[in-house]
């Protein structure tokens, strides 16, 4: 079983040329799209690795904005790009500061004994633990992809923006085809059949993908409410397979991951971990790499 690997990057492009390294088999394809705004699209690690006959380099870049729809076009830029290669049954969506925490034997036989099933995180929307219960995500315009959100300022700009639209009580019909809204994860895996599904509902309903536009995080919700409201959902396993340690440590949060999750990371049942950042993870990945993924 062929499998693609998706990858979102900015800066970490060391442990992008990390991850190939490790699972590059002839079962494994590569496509990473490079924030048209960073300069790592230049690196020469990056311009190395578009060598390989099994790595994509996407050359459609867009620029992409923290929490903007912008996330949402690139990760459809891959999924579309992925699915040009006809041989690749299963396409895992990672960031550059992914890396897989099982041994090539255990991670593709766990695929081979659950061929055919869906591994995203989901929860339905609106939901108790999500700001606003997620669905004020879409209600909203949001200003993401304008300007950088992460700035004080701009944030409340936004925040401000949001309010005025409730004071003034606009709300956007977001029901063009869906009754139940889903969300979870931004990272999944899914299979083939599922993203050949998902692209063509995505050609054929305009109006579905238009209510994400200036959406918060759109990619959190696109993907899976399209799933959990398809003839795959019978096969939805409730998981992304992800190590993920959501508290805010090493000026993060999620965690950047240091060498003291080795036992935590070593120990989970999950496939993938992030985040690994250069050079705090560096002595947590090597230790991984000598210990785990023999």
């Amino acid at each position: 079983m062929k499998h693609g690997f998706l990858i979102s990057s900015y800066k970490n492009v060391q442990n992008i040329d990390e991850l190939i390294k490790y699972i590059d088999t002839a079962d494994s394809f590569f496509f990473i799209h490079v924030d048209k705004k960073s300069p790592a699209f230049d690196d020469p690690i990056i311009q190395n690795l578009r060598k390989k006959s099994n790595v994509v380099l996407l050359n459609n870049r867009v620029t992409v904005n923290w929490g903007g729809f912008s996330h949402l076009e690139a990760i459809i830029s891959l999924v579309k790009e992925g699915l040009k290669n006809k041989d690749i049954a299963y396409f895992h969506l990672l960031s550059d500061s992914c890396f897989t925490i099982k041994p090539h034997d255990a991670f593709f036989n766990f695929f081979n004994l659950n061929n055919g099933k869906e591994f995203i995180e989901f929860v339905k929307l609106p939901a108790s633990n999500w700001a606003g219960g997620g669905l004020n995500r879409l209600h909203y315009y949001h200003m993401h992809d304008l300007i950088n959100i992460k700035g004080k300022l701009n944030r409340r700009i936004e925040e401000y923006f949001v309010y005025l639209q409730k004071v003034i009580k606009i709300k956007r019909n977001i029901h063009a085809g869906f009754e139940s809204y889903y969300g979870g994860g931004t990272y999944w895996s899914l299979s083939r059949d599922f993203l050949n599904y998902a692209v063509e509902y995505l050609t054929n309903h305009p109006s579905f993908y238009s209510i994400f536009k200036h959406s918060f995080c759109a990619e959190e919700i696109f993907f899976h409410t399209i799933l959990l409201n398809s003839s795959f959902k019978s096969n939805v396993v409730n998981d992304n397979l992800r190590y993920i340690d959501w508290q805010r440590r090493n000026g993060n949060c999620p965690a950047n991951l240091d060498d003291t999750d080795f036992d935590a990371v070593s120990k989970s049942n999950k496939l993938f971990a992030r985040k690994f950042i250069y050079p705090l993870s560096k002595n947590l990945l090597e230790r991984l790499k000598m210990e785990v993924l023999k």
